[in-house]
């Protein structure tokens, strides 16, 4: 039980009441609380179980979150000038392989033609500089839709921790060598939208929140880029099992 609950039961027991009274009181606020604990846990472990289900059948915050993952490190590989790397990642919005994703996205405002756009101009290998009001607007229309989609941070937030271990589980060898450079990238995407998210939650702690979600985006040393010596995924573990205690213990 959490310390403020704690602290509100040692004031009621020195509220003058009979003994019965206190007794029967006592056990209507214990079930309160435990129902309300009870509830932000199994909302944790719902959003565990999203990651397992087939795309098609995600929330669509999730479906979300997770398309954005990969637009993110695909704009930042294009402005480093990855053209190849982005382009894979850039797909998402648009390609008929991840259509699932998309369910119910553009009646809300996806902007489709923007995200072929970008496609085009890499292509055609234009430089990010001379396409930046694209990116922007690119990056734009995802945050819009995540206002009008709205769902649960705190719940999306663990969608994406727990994908980011899978994905980094399967990139990332014992001998901390990148064996998969795209599952790499993608897992440095969807911390960068978990941050997106943190400012939105409704948690006492958000701050250290906030603190730990940007020490686990830093140990992407060279952002989605190639690297040598990353983080080990036992280390990449511990910091999303730290950053679940802080959202669990809400």
């Amino acid at each position: 039980m959490k310390t403020s609950t704690l602290l509100f039961f040692s004031s009621f027991s020195n509220m003058k009441l009979s003994k019965c009274s206190k007794q029967l009181i006592f056990l209507i606020i214990a079930s309160f609380f435990s129902l309300n604990e009870a509830s932000a846990r199994s909302e944790i472990i719902l959003a565990k179980h999203d990651k397992m289900l087939p795309m098609g059948a995600l929330r669509i915050e999730n479906r979300l979150a997770f398309m954005t993952g990969h637009v993110e490190v695909g704009l930042e590989l294009y402005r480093l000038g990855e053209l190849q790397m982005a382009a894979k990642h850039l797909l998402h919005p648009i390609s008929e392989t991840h259509k699932e994703e998309r369910v119910g996205l553009e009646k809300l405002g996806l902007k489709k033609h923007v995200f072929e756009q970008v496609s085009e101009s890499l292509r055609q290998n234009v430089a990010a500089t001379e396409i930046s009001k694209l990116l922007d607007e690119a990056a734009s229309n995802l945050n819009d839709l995540a206002a009008k989609v709205d769902g649960e941070s705190d719940r999306i937030i663990v969608f994406l921790l727990e994908t980011v271990l899978d994905e980094y589980s399967i990139a990332v060898s014992e001998e901390r060598k990148i064996l998969e450079l795209g599952e790499y990238q993608d897992a440095w995407g969807f911390i960068k939208v978990a941050r997106s998210h943190a400012s939105k939650v409704t948690i006492e702690d958000k701050d250290s929140l906030k603190s730990q979600l940007k020490d686990l985006h830093l140990l992407w040393k060279n952002g989605p880029l190639h690297s040598e010596n990353v983080a080990s995924v036992k280390i990449v573990k511990s910091k999303i099992d730290s950053i679940l205690k802080i959202i669990d213990s809400r």
